[in-house]
């Protein structure tokens, strides 16, 4: 029992006092750091040249675009978002209504309304699936998307 308590304390006094201070980046941070970095600057350099504009403009116009295509998909979003809750419930009201008179017409609407909310609320998945990244990096942090964009113009 003695040893096994040693060993435990051994253990926690081992994986306590491990941590450490860093003061400085390693050199292949520091290099991947001045490559990224002068990627970026080279892109906007090469793409102000293109359009004959100074480079903090093009940066500044880029950072908009990212909360604008933000502001975009989101309104796409909540329009899906939208209807199928309106499919939903329309969905739900004509089967009721199929319960209650037995129609065969009102079953071929019942099942059109339930085959519409199917598509509106896949293509909600789909659309918040792919566009949530974007539409938090566009409201967050509308720099790292511009960078991002710049980083895929220069490759």
């Amino acid at each position: 029992m003695k040893k096994l308590l040693t060993v435990i304390i051994a253990m926690g006094f081992l994986f306590t006092t491990y941590a450490q201070k860093v003061d400085s980046l390693p050199d292949t941070t520091k290099l991947t750091l001045g490559k990224f970095y002068s990627d970026v600057k080279a892109g906007i350099n090469g793409l102000a040249q293109s359009l004959k504009v100074p480079a903090t403009h093009v940066y500044t116009i880029m950072i908009k675009q990212q909360t604008t295509q933000a502001i975009s998909n989101l309104i796409f979003l909540l329009v899906f978002i939208i209807l199928s809750f309106v499919f939903y419930f329309v969905a739900i009201k004509t089967y009721k209504l199929y319960n209650v008179r037995k129609d065969e017409n009102l079953l071929d609407i019942t099942v059109l309304s339930f085959i519409i909310l199917a598509i509106t609320v896949l293509i909600t998945v789909v659309c918040f699936w792919s566009d949530y990244a974007s539409i938090v990096t566009g409201f967050v942090n509308p720099e790292y998307g511009a960078i991002k964009e710049i980083i895929s113009f220069v490759k």
